[in-house]
């Protein structure tokens, strides 16, 4: 959420550090001590350390769904796009995106996958249902229009979801180890112009 002044501090610093050291790891009192106030200060912006976390992954889950393309999103650009054209705006969205906040949010939600029920619902829901019924959707309109060969657009949608999400996960794994950004999104980019070809080619490569 956009706040401003100590609660945005407490909030970017708990960022920093749940995505560094792992939630688990890190201490209100740690939290404290790098935003400058004292540990019960916090409790005068947030109630515990896990009202912290809910809120990054209320956060997060917010500018991803802000990130997904709409139906009738879709059904306008589709009138002026060329089919690689609207295939690439469903692949570049996440490097425009605001790259510290959600590389970092990404690597906490990966983290806390198997411990935390706001985080498993996130890849499930948010990053991998939602997104391969937007991805479906792009490309049912594409064949409805004769713009690109038939296909099982579900199972298609699954795959190119897969892909650019593990290909997302590494890149902000990469990242963390020191990777160099160019290099990083790079190679993010080759997966994506490769599913973008399939989808126009209407072969798997």
């Amino acid at each position: 959420m956009p706040y401003s002044g100590t609660k945005q501090n407490i909030f970017n610093v708990s960022v920093k550090l749940f995505s560094e050291k792992g939630y688990d790891a890190v201490s209100l009192r740690e939290i404290a001590g790098e935003v400058g106030i004292t540990n019960a200060a916090i409790y005068n912006h947030f109630s515990s350390k896990e009202a912290i976390l809910t809120d990054i992954f209320a956060t997060f889950k917010r500018k991803l769904d802000g990130y997904i393309l709409k139906k009738e999103q879709v059904d306008r650009y589709i009138e002026t796009d060329t089919p690689r054209q609207l295939l690439e705006r469903c692949i570049g969205r996440f490097l425009e995106a605001e790259m510290e906040f959600m590389a970092n949010a990404y690597r906490i939600t990966y983290r806390e996958y198997l411990n935390n029920q706001l985080a498993s619902e996130l890849i499930l829901i948010q990053l991998h249902e939602k997104t391969a019924k937007s991805i479906q959707y792009v490309l049912d309109s594409l064949i409805g229009r004769g713009s690109i060969p038939a296909m099982d657009t579900w199972s298609f949608a699954l795959l190119w979801t897969q892909s650019m999400f593990s290909a997302a996960v590494v890149w902000v794994f990469r990242l963390f180890g020191g990777a160099a950004l160019e290099a990083s999104e790079v190679e993010y980019n080759v997966v994506s112009e490769r599913l973008v070809e399939m989808v126009l080619s209407g072969k798997v490569q």
